[in-house]
């Protein structure tokens, strides 16, 4: 469900939980009870740094089929221990 923001004349700003059939109703301030008018906010857009959209999209191809490793790249040891080189028992 979204969050909306509020103005109220007396009490100032404050946000509600809504569904979206209900967006453009008006709310009823939660301090003071009076009518509050819908405020418009920008929407929480993050960008994501592309070296973790990458991390992220393989994590995500992964998680019901993990990609298939028939042997290490040339020239790269073998982690120690078989935990992935994380340095701590499992």
């Amino acid at each position: 469900m979204p969050t909306y923001a509020f103005a109220c004349e007396q009490c100032g700003p404050f946000e509600e939980r809504r569904p979206m059939a209900e967006a453009s109703g008006a709310a009823s301030c939660p301090a003071c009870e009076g009518d509050a008018r819908r405020t418009y906010t920008p929407p929480g857009v993050v960008r994501t740094p592309a070296a973790l959209g990458r991390a992220l999209n393989l994590e995500a191809s992964s998680a019901h089929e993990p990609a298939v490793v028939r042997a290490p790249r040339a020239g790269r040891p073998l982690p120690v221990g078989g935990h992935g080189g994380c340095g701590h028992a499992h």
